[in-house]
């Protein structure tokens, strides 16, 4: 009878469990663009009506998050049981150097997502409509149960993408682009009459258990080739710049919707240099654009946090290649990151890869007042740089004995010495990517 007893409260104490988790699920709706992690006035959780001052947090279980703006993240995501990530026209979820993680959660995307890469577990659905698209700076993996359905949109890969046992990618129709990457599938493959795989600079492998269906094309027009280990359907056409193995069907370049698919940019090369540590000198190349309004050129010291630096006009739609330069005049010591946003007609956006380029920190006279001193006195340093930093005050050892930091806009600092003994001392100042040193004489 006690067991009985303590099995039903067990059970209505589960039951209550359940009932609150599910209760206290929040839809999150963007009202403004800005960082994920915004808490003042990027999230709402009425529908849009009024900022919450919250974030949706960087684990989700259950909750579902409306994009409608521009969003930024410099966190890794997990979404799991049954959350919803929807992004809508219009709106972009922007974490180039950071993962998604998903499993028993779903993600529908009707604007722009861009990634570093993905990892889709079991119960994981994606749906990419005809005015969506996903970048993915790295890799992208199918995990076993996962499920990735392209409906007109289109998938860029600056990486390698992996089908694992039991994973579906439907490519009903649209366009998948892989730069510098391979596709391997031991999952199933499913290519409309309308969908294609393009392939630069790598290769299609379809494993021993893997399944290729369809009535779509697959190919590869630089440095690669087409193995078939699994299953391939006649039905499915190939073309690759260095052959094939093991298909079923003779090569045929001419049908399939490769070459009808246009990308709104198909961005060619994009490099920055130093030019005599004075400024930094931005170049890209695009083959073809499509509805192109204009590139805005991201700058961020740490990769993470970005700031518009210029823009550059674009060539609208154009098949012949495009040229574009931008000089960046606000030199940063250290390494300094850049992208490009595209921007089409229809404020939809598409991000570049990131680059980065070094310049070295030069020794810049700093101001130490009054020199010598005495020991009750203050010290000002003077002649600081426009940005946040550290001073160090160090002993003819080389021990730190004073630090203090420094503030983005300080031009001088002032330091009490009272706690220091008569001696020679070394004051140092950091302060971007540069730095700078003074002897001190300290006297009684």
């Amino acid at each position: 009878m006690n067991l009985l007893i303590n099995t039903t409260k067990a059970v209505f104490l589960l039951t209550a469990i359940f009932i609150s988790t599910s209760t206290f699920a929040i839809t999150y709706t963007s009202v403004n663009s800005g960082a994920w992690d915004n808490t003042v006035n990027v999230w709402s959780t009425d529908g849009g009506a009024s900022a919450c001052g919250c974030e949706p947090g960087t684990a989700s279980a259950g909750n579902d998050i409306i994009i409608n703006h521009i969003i930024t993240n410099t966190n890794d995501l997990v979404f799991h049981a049954t959350s919803t990530i929807t992004v809508n026209a219009g709106g972009t979820l922007s974490m180039p150097l950071n993962k998604l993680n998903m499993w028993n959660a779903n993600i529908i995307v009707n604007g722009s997502v861009v990634i570093k890469d993905a990892y889709y577990a079991v119960g994981s659905i994606t749906t990419i409509n005809a005015t969506g698209n996903m970048t993915f700076t790295s890799n992208f993996d199918i995990e076993n149960g996962g499920t990735v359905t392209l409906d007109g949109g289109w998938i860029i890969s600056q990486g390698n993408i992996k089908l694992h046992s039991g994973s579906i990618l439907n490519v009903n129709s649209g366009f998948i682009d892989v730069q510098n990457g391979n596709i391997e599938n031991q999952g199933t493959i499913n290519i409309g009459s309308d969908a294609c795989f393009h392939i630069d600079n790598g290769g299609f492998v379809n494993k021993g258990i893997g399944i290729v269906n369809g009535t779509g094309a697959v190919h590869i027009t630089t440095n690669g080739v087409v193995t078939n280990e699994g299953t391939w359907s006649v039905t499915v056409d190939w073309c690759a710049a260095d052959g094939g193995v093991d298909l079923p069907i003779a090569e045929n370049c001419a049908t399939g919707d490769c070459f009808n698919v246009v990308l709104p940019v198909d961005l060619t090369d994009f490099s920055a240099a130093a030019v005599a540590n004075d400024f930094v000198q931005l170049e890209w190349t695009t083959a073809s654009e499509n509805n192109s309004d204009y590139f805005a050129v991201m700058s961020s010291q740490d990769g993470k946090i970005w700031e518009e630096i210029g823009t550059v006009n674009a060539a609208g739609t154009t098949t012949e290649t495009q040229y574009y330069s931008f000089e960046d005049y606000n030199v940063r010591y250290g390494t300094t990151y850049f992208k490009l946003i595209q921007v089409d007609f229809n404020n939809d956006t598409y991000e570049s890869e990131v680059i980065s380029v070094s310049i070295a920190g030069k020794e810049v006279e700093i101001g130490v007042s009054p020199n010598p001193i005495n020991n009750d006195e203050v010290l000002t340093i003077s002649n600081l740089e426009e940005g946040s930093g550290q001073v160090n005050i160090m002993n003819i050892s080389g021990r730190v004995v004073i630090t203090q930091k420094i503030d983005a806009n300080q031009t001088n600092v002032r330091i009490q010495l009272s706690d220091l003994l008569p001696g020679i001392y070394i004051v140092g100042v950091e302060q971007l990517g540069a730095y700078k040193t003074k002897r001190l004489v300290i006297m009684e």
